[in-house]
Protein backbone atom coordinates (compact mmCIF):
# COMPACT_ATOMS: atom_id res chain seq x y z
CA UNK A 1 0.00 0.00 0.00
CA UNK A 2 3.07 2.22 0.56
CA UNK A 3 3.84 2.20 -3.17
CA UNK A 4 -0.11 3.77 -3.64
CA UNK A 5 0.94 6.55 -1.08
CA UNK A 6 -0.46 5.26 1.71
CA UNK A 7 0.26 3.90 5.09
CA UNK A 8 0.27 1.08 7.76
CA UNK A 9 1.24 0.72 10.97
CA UNK A 10 0.78 -2.22 13.74
CA UNK A 11 0.25 0.72 16.16
CA UNK A 12 -2.24 2.53 14.08
CA UNK A 13 -4.19 5.62 15.54
CA UNK A 14 -7.68 5.52 15.44
CA UNK A 15 -9.63 8.11 16.64
CA UNK A 16 -11.96 7.86 18.95
CA UNK A 17 -14.61 8.79 16.64
CA UNK A 18 -14.59 6.52 14.28
CA UNK A 19 -17.45 4.30 13.86
CA UNK A 20 -16.27 0.50 15.21
CA UNK A 21 -17.50 -0.93 12.26
CA UNK A 22 -15.09 0.64 10.37
CA UNK A 23 -11.96 -1.28 9.68
CA UNK A 24 -9.40 1.11 8.95
CA UNK A 25 -6.29 -0.53 6.03
CA UNK A 26 -4.40 2.83 5.81
CA UNK A 27 -4.19 6.77 6.00
CA UNK A 28 -2.35 8.96 4.00
CA UNK A 29 -0.66 12.80 4.63
CA UNK A 30 -0.09 15.07 7.39
CA UNK A 31 -3.98 15.62 7.45
CA UNK A 32 -4.35 11.98 9.05
CA UNK A 33 -6.66 10.93 5.81
CA UNK A 34 -7.67 7.32 6.28
CA UNK A 35 -9.69 4.94 4.84
CA UNK A 36 -11.16 1.68 6.09
CA UNK A 37 -13.52 -1.38 4.78
CA UNK A 38 -17.36 -0.95 6.71
CA UNK A 39 -17.99 -4.19 8.33
CA UNK A 40 -21.91 -4.29 8.55
CA UNK A 41 -22.36 -8.45 9.99
CA UNK A 42 -19.20 -9.58 10.55
CA UNK A 43 -21.48 -12.93 11.59
CA UNK A 44 -21.99 -12.98 7.46
CA UNK A 45 -18.28 -13.26 6.63
CA UNK A 46 -18.33 -10.53 3.56
CA UNK A 47 -15.87 -11.67 1.05
CA UNK A 48 -15.42 -7.59 0.29
CA UNK A 49 -16.98 -4.49 1.72
CA UNK A 50 -17.87 -0.58 0.93
CA UNK A 51 -14.89 1.25 1.92
CA UNK A 52 -15.30 4.95 4.02
CA UNK A 53 -13.16 7.81 3.79
CA UNK A 54 -12.64 10.17 7.08
CA UNK A 55 -9.45 12.48 8.33
CA UNK A 56 -8.32 12.59 12.04
CA UNK A 57 -8.66 16.20 12.17
CA UNK A 58 -12.37 16.50 10.59
CA UNK A 59 -15.69 17.15 12.34
CA UNK A 60 -17.80 15.26 10.21
CA UNK A 61 -18.58 11.13 9.95
CA UNK A 62 -16.48 9.55 7.60
CA UNK A 63 -18.01 9.26 4.26
CA UNK A 64 -18.67 6.13 1.62
CA UNK A 65 -16.18 6.11 -0.69
CA UNK A 66 -16.32 3.10 -2.96
CA UNK A 67 -18.33 0.14 -3.21
CA UNK A 68 -15.34 -2.12 -2.69
CA UNK A 69 -11.86 -2.50 -3.18
CA UNK A 70 -12.43 -2.97 -7.19
CA UNK A 71 -13.99 0.24 -7.33
CA UNK A 72 -11.24 2.04 -5.02
CA UNK A 73 -8.85 0.80 -7.02
CA UNK A 74 -10.22 1.60 -9.88
CA UNK A 75 -10.97 5.46 -8.91
CA UNK A 76 -7.43 5.53 -8.31
CA UNK A 77 -6.02 4.26 -11.70
CA UNK A 78 -4.79 1.15 -10.44
CA UNK A 79 -5.32 -2.37 -11.91
CA UNK A 80 -4.94 -5.46 -9.78
CA UNK A 81 -2.97 -8.50 -11.23
CA UNK A 82 -3.04 -11.55 -10.31
CA UNK A 83 0.07 -13.17 -9.73
CA UNK A 84 0.52 -15.60 -12.89
CA UNK A 85 0.01 -12.12 -15.27
CA UNK A 86 2.96 -10.12 -16.73
CA UNK A 87 3.51 -6.56 -14.85
CA UNK A 88 2.13 -3.97 -17.15
CA UNK A 89 4.81 -1.49 -18.60
CA UNK A 90 5.74 1.55 -16.29
CA UNK A 91 2.48 3.57 -15.95
CA UNK A 92 0.50 1.57 -17.54
CA UNK A 93 -3.34 0.71 -16.16
CA UNK A 94 -2.41 3.73 -13.66
CA UNK A 95 -3.89 6.18 -15.75
CA UNK A 96 -6.39 8.81 -13.76
CA UNK A 97 -9.71 6.69 -14.69
CA UNK A 98 -12.00 8.89 -16.68
CA UNK A 99 -14.89 6.97 -17.39
CA UNK A 100 -15.88 7.32 -13.39
CA UNK A 101 -18.88 8.99 -12.27
CA UNK A 102 -19.35 11.42 -10.11
CA UNK A 103 -21.07 10.56 -6.99
CA UNK A 104 -25.10 11.00 -6.56
CA UNK A 105 -27.45 10.26 -4.66
CA UNK A 106 -28.26 6.57 -6.62
CA UNK A 107 -24.50 5.34 -6.92
CA UNK A 108 -23.89 5.61 -3.23
CA UNK A 109 -27.31 3.75 -2.68
CA UNK A 110 -26.51 0.97 -4.91
CA UNK A 111 -22.99 0.63 -2.95
CA UNK A 112 -24.91 0.04 0.44
CA UNK A 113 -25.30 -3.75 1.24
CA UNK A 114 -27.95 -5.41 0.77
CA UNK A 115 -29.95 -6.55 3.46
CA UNK A 116 -30.10 -10.23 3.96
CA UNK A 117 -33.52 -12.06 4.63
CA UNK A 118 -34.74 -12.01 8.33
CA UNK A 119 -32.45 -8.70 8.93
CA UNK A 120 -32.70 -4.95 8.91
CA UNK A 121 -30.72 -1.84 8.10
CA UNK A 122 -31.38 1.25 9.92
CA UNK A 123 -29.39 5.11 9.26
CA UNK A 124 -27.95 6.36 11.75
CA UNK A 125 -25.87 9.56 12.13
CA UNK A 126 -22.44 8.66 11.68
CA UNK A 127 -23.15 7.39 8.38
CA UNK A 128 -22.96 3.90 9.31
CA UNK A 129 -26.03 2.63 10.15
CA UNK A 130 -27.11 -0.82 11.84
CA UNK A 131 -27.41 -3.95 10.04
CA UNK A 132 -28.73 -6.81 12.23
CA UNK A 133 -31.04 -9.66 12.76
CA UNK A 134 -34.83 -7.69 12.83
CA UNK A 135 -35.73 -9.54 15.77
CA UNK A 136 -32.87 -7.81 17.66
CA UNK A 137 -34.56 -4.91 16.90
CA UNK A 138 -37.64 -2.96 19.11
CA UNK A 139 -40.73 -4.14 17.67
CA UNK A 140 -41.64 -0.26 16.37
CA UNK A 141 -38.17 1.16 16.14
CA UNK A 142 -39.09 3.79 13.85
CA UNK A 143 -41.63 5.21 16.09
CA UNK A 144 -39.61 5.21 19.56
CA UNK A 145 -39.92 7.94 21.67
CA UNK A 146 -36.03 9.42 21.82
CA UNK A 147 -35.72 12.18 24.49
CA UNK A 148 -33.20 14.81 23.00
CA UNK A 149 -29.79 13.91 23.65
CA UNK A 150 -28.73 17.45 24.82
CA UNK A 151 -31.48 18.37 26.85
CA UNK A 152 -32.31 15.20 28.30
CA UNK A 153 -29.23 13.25 28.14
CA UNK A 154 -30.29 11.19 31.01
CA UNK A 155 -33.57 9.93 29.77
CA UNK A 156 -31.93 9.06 26.69
CA UNK A 157 -29.50 6.88 28.18
CA UNK A 158 -32.18 5.49 30.50
CA UNK A 159 -33.86 4.88 26.69
CA UNK A 160 -30.70 2.88 25.71
CA UNK A 161 -30.27 0.61 29.13
CA UNK A 162 -34.26 -0.04 28.65
CA UNK A 163 -33.79 -0.99 25.07
CA UNK A 164 -30.45 -3.36 26.08
CA UNK A 165 -32.57 -4.82 29.37
CA UNK A 166 -35.45 -5.99 26.74
CA UNK A 167 -32.91 -7.57 24.12
CA UNK A 168 -33.59 -5.02 22.09
CA UNK A 169 -29.64 -4.85 21.49
CA UNK A 170 -29.29 -3.77 17.34
CA UNK A 171 -31.90 -0.51 18.47
CA UNK A 172 -29.67 0.57 21.58
CA UNK A 173 -27.28 -0.09 19.67
CA UNK A 174 -28.46 2.82 16.73
CA UNK A 175 -29.20 5.27 19.39
CA UNK A 176 -25.88 5.24 20.56
CA UNK A 177 -24.63 5.45 17.22
CA UNK A 178 -26.48 8.82 16.28
CA UNK A 179 -25.17 10.79 19.23
CA UNK A 180 -21.44 9.36 18.77
CA UNK A 181 -20.31 12.52 17.10
CA UNK A 182 -22.20 15.06 19.70
CA UNK A 183 -20.19 13.81 22.36
CA UNK A 184 -16.70 14.31 24.40
CA UNK A 185 -13.89 12.28 23.23
CA UNK A 186 -13.83 9.31 25.61
CA UNK A 187 -17.09 9.17 27.07
CA UNK A 188 -17.41 6.12 29.43
CA UNK A 189 -20.90 5.94 29.59
CA UNK A 190 -21.08 5.86 25.80
CA UNK A 191 -17.86 3.23 25.65
CA UNK A 192 -19.69 0.51 28.20
CA UNK A 193 -23.05 0.87 26.54
CA UNK A 194 -21.93 0.60 23.40
CA UNK A 195 -19.63 -2.39 24.10
CA UNK A 196 -22.75 -3.82 25.91
CA UNK A 197 -24.58 -4.04 22.93
CA UNK A 198 -21.81 -5.45 20.51
CA UNK A 199 -21.31 -8.11 23.10
CA UNK A 200 -25.52 -8.98 22.62
CA UNK A 201 -24.89 -9.14 19.26
CA UNK A 202 -21.81 -10.88 19.65
CA UNK A 203 -19.57 -8.52 17.15
CA UNK A 204 -16.37 -9.28 18.95
CA UNK A 205 -14.30 -7.59 15.97
CA UNK A 206 -16.32 -4.43 16.80
CA UNK A 207 -16.04 -4.80 20.45
CA UNK A 208 -12.41 -4.91 19.68
CA UNK A 209 -12.27 -1.81 17.45
CA UNK A 210 -14.01 0.41 20.22
CA UNK A 211 -11.66 -0.99 22.93
CA UNK A 212 -8.52 0.07 20.73
CA UNK A 213 -10.11 3.43 20.21
CA UNK A 214 -10.44 3.95 24.03
CA UNK A 215 -6.73 2.27 24.85
CA UNK A 216 -5.52 4.92 22.78
CA UNK A 217 -6.91 8.26 23.69
CA UNK A 218 -6.14 7.08 27.16
CA UNK A 219 -2.74 5.64 26.83
CA UNK A 220 0.56 8.32 27.83
CA UNK A 221 1.68 11.06 25.62
CA UNK A 222 5.44 11.80 25.51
Amino acid sequence: MRHFGFDWSADFFRPWFTPPELCIFGWQGAGGAYWGHVIYTPELSPTDAPIYYGAYTDSDPPELSARDSDEFFHQRGIRLISEDEALPEEDEGNEDSEDFPELDEAIIASWLPQVPESYRFVATEDNIGVMAPAAQFHPDHANLDVPDFHTRTQAYYALVEELLRKNHSASALALLKDIHWKLSAGDERWSALSMEAYRMLDRPLHANNLKAADEYLRRPRD
